[in-house]
């Protein structure tokens, strides 16, 4: 029962319900014998119609439906769906991107550079929930894009745009550096 309802402490007040039950019935009791005390009893029902016996029952009934309903109400029911905690262990990611003149060369279509957006962002739709980061490359590594959860801020025209092409400053790409500033980013 307790996965049913949020707040499920709530539903203890129901054995409040007999209680207000026997409550009533003692309350039309008292009622009736005050008023035989003044009246025969042939009358009563025509000088007090609200002793009829059914019509304070009916009442009586409404007011247990409401009070019953409305401590359901505040137990705050949840039918139709359920709720699991579910433990995922995601993994870190960081794309490193050579962003050298070298990457504007036309051997795939239209660059390299445009190509490894396209791989990027086909990356982001399969990682998931797992924290992805961005680092730009051409001699020396720059952090780009932290590690997020956020793939959104992946977005082509997001970090692609804040960045401009570089000379390498050394001969060829030192992706150990890339590697050891993703290690140092990402806390390893």
């Amino acid at each position: 029962m307790n996965n049913m309802f949020e707040q499920p402490t709530y539903l203890l007040l129901l054995w409040l319900v007999p209680l207000l039950v026997l409550l009533l019935w003692y309350a039309y009791k008292k009622k009736r014998q005050t008023a035989l005390m003044f009246f025969e009893a042939s009358i009563i029902d025509r000088l007090m119609p609200i002793l009829d016996a059914s019509r304070f029952f009916r009442k009586a009934l409404l007011l247990l439906f409401a009070i019953v309903f409305g401590i359901i109400a505040v137990a705050t029911p949840r039918f139709g769906t359920y709720y699991e905690e579910v433990f995922r262990s995601g993994v870190d990611v960081f794309i490193l991107l050579d962003v050298s003149r070298s990457m504007l060369a036309e051997d795939v279509a239209p660059n390299r550079l445009e190509r490894a957006k396209t791989d990027i962002q086909d990356l982001l739709d399969h990682v998931g929930g797992d924290r992805v980061g961005l680092i730009a490359f051409a001699g020396s590594p720059i952090i780009k894009v932290p590690l997020t959860n956020d793939h959104g801020f992946f977005s082509p025209s997001a970090p692609f745009s804040r960045y401009e092409l570089r000379p390498s400053r050394r001969d060829g790409n030192w992706r150990c550096d890339s590697t050891s500033t993703s290690g140092d980013a990402a806390g390893c």
